[in-house]
């Protein structure tokens, strides 16, 4: 391998890549990367999963004590056509519900689908992607849900990322992204639209250390209030080291609410077992004033004879999806996937996560922890049995408690063609 292609490989494990630096400064930001086919061909993927849920606060509200029982269906779809150069997706995916709760609808729920495209020549990637998709936020709860509790949410948008100079000591890309978001009996939540363009440049300073430069502007409306804009301004150093590359980065970002900057540097250690630990450690000084803040990150997964086992932590300051306003986000996360046995496996997981927003103090927290027995009953079937609890708390509101108990089946056809 080349100094220079180590140096590129070095920027990606260290996630410092131009594009990298892009979702640094907007963590909203999906970067569509070129998936590859050598056979080519078409692929068609069908899923099924089917469950039976038992819940006693489906919809976790602070004093919500109502019992139900939920039966489950959600029904996939994949097209995909692909050469060595170029490749179009198609990914659909719906919900059939029925639950015996008055307070939610019954029957077809969150449709969504994606059409993705790439193309790739000796020196250029092109991707790019469409997407629409509807989300019941009654049960959407996941451990960055910070919207609400009731309502539905439509998002319909697209990206594209064009990127040159792969292969060579200069290179840079350009991408826009462009979502409006609108909801549906939500009364605490107003439609938004957010568009961002941004570009960057690398520089091959030598064989081993590359210089990226970024900006972007983001421009981001929200239904009965003024217009908010935010530049960036990024630029990454990465060294590429046999065993540990690092990467240093720093940032501004003037925002309607005040100038952010930050500042901070991380690496990825591997062992030859196949252990991976990458630690980052970063000052963040808020958009709304006050002193420098402590952002952080440690990802850690480590492989097992029959699984792996992860965790996370993290910590830093990202507009708000909702109202673009300034929010401290903290994350801490692990899991466990360990093959018992040929035909059975065991999945258990827990998390917390926590928004404070800067300008007004308020706390969202939500929490989950689950277990999750797979059971290969034969002819591509697994039947899944768990537990899972939930806990949600907010300012100026109870906690909100929920436990199920889920069986079900699932499988994925694919036929390649």
């Amino acid at each position: 391998m080349t100094g220079r292609a180590r140096a590129r490989r070095g920027r990606i494990r260290a996630g410092l890549s131009a594009a990298g630096l892009l979702a640094l400064a907007f963590p909203g930001l999906a970067v569509p990367v070129l998936a590859q086919d050598e056979d080519g061909g078409v692929t068609l993927t069908f899923g099924l999963n089917s469950r039976i849920i038992g819940q006693d606060n489906a919809t976790l509200e602070p004093d919500g004590s109502t019992s139900s029982i939920e039966s489950s269906t959600q029904l996939t779809f994949g097209y995909r056509t692909a050469t060595p150069q170029a490749f179009v997706a198609i990914d659909a995916a719906t919900r059939l519900r029925y639950i015996n709760d008055d307070d939610l609808e019954n029957g077809l729920i969150d449709p969504g689908v994606t059409l993705s495209f790439g193309r790739n020549s000796i020196d250029q990637t092109l991707d790019g992607s469409l997407f629409w998709n509807e989300t019941d936020l009654s049960q959407d709860q996941g451990l960055d849900d910070f919207d609400g509790t009731e309502g539905t949410r439509r998002t319909i948008g697209g990206e594209v990322l064009w990127r040159w100079g792969e292969d060579a000591r200069f290179g840079g890309g350009l991408s826009l992204r462009h979502v409006e978001t609108d909801y549906f009996d939500a009364p605490d939540e107003n439609d938004t639209v957010r568009t961002t363009l941004g570009g960057d440049l690398r520089f091959d300073l030598t064989e081993v250390t590359a210089l990226t430069i970024g900006a972007s502007r983001s421009r981001f409306e929200e239904e009965g209030e003024d217009t908010r804009y935010t530049n960036s301004l990024d630029a990454g150093l990465t060294f590429d080291r046999p065993n540990a590359p690092l990467s240093f980065d720093l940032g501004l970002d003037d925002t309607e609410d005040g100038v952010r900057t930050r500042g901070g540097f991380g690496t990825t250690y591997e062992t030859a077992g196949g252990t991976r630990l990458s630690p980052r450690i970063g000052l963040t000084r808020p958009a709304t004033g006050g002193g420098l803040s402590p952002t952080f990150g440690l990802d850690y997964a480590r492989p097992l004879p029959r699984g792996e086992v992860t965790a996370s932590i993290s910590q830093d300051y990202i507009p708000s999806d909702t109202d673009d306003s300034e929010a401290r986000t903290t994350r801490v996360s692990a899991a466990l996937n360990q093959e018992l046995t040929p035909l059975a496996t065991l999945s258990a997981d827990i998390g917390l996560s926590e928004r404070e927003e800067s300008d007004t103090g308020e706390v969202e927290r939500n929490a989950s922890a689950g277990v999750t027995l797979s059971y290969d009953i034969g002819q591509d079937w697994l039947l899944d049995t768990g537990i899972r609890h939930r806990i949600r708390d907010e300012t100026g509101e109870d906690t909100a408690h929920d436990t199920s108990l889920f069986v079900g089946v699932r499988r994925t056809w694919e036929r390649r063609y």
